[in-house]
């Protein structure tokens, strides 16, 4: 049960009160690339593969480990502890 107060959502609806920002939220995703639901970014790379459990997390720990690699890489030549300790993270 949503709970929904039914007069409060007619009135808003009928005076289109959330209109610009349905309209803003639509006109982002419109700029990033999204053209249909779901639509999904990981690591802000928008993701056309499968939709299954399995192959989502699969590409997640891929781009992680991708994170990492580049953490290491940009750190790798200064003798700094704490950033080093960052990349444990």
């Amino acid at each position: 049960m949503l709970s929904l107060d039914v007069i409060r959502f007619s009135r808003e609806m009928s005076e289109r009160r959330y209109a610009a920002r349905v309209r803003e939220d639509f006109l982002s995703g419109v700029r990033s690339g999204v053209n249909g639901t779901p639509t999904f970014f990981i690591n802000g790379v928008r993701y056309n593969g499968s939709y299954d459990l399995g192959s989502l997390l699969a590409t997640i720990r891929r781009r992680r480990r991708g994170v990492k690699a580049l953490r290491r890489a940009d750190y790798s030549s200064r003798d700094d502890t704490a950033h080093m300790a960052m990349l444990a993270l």
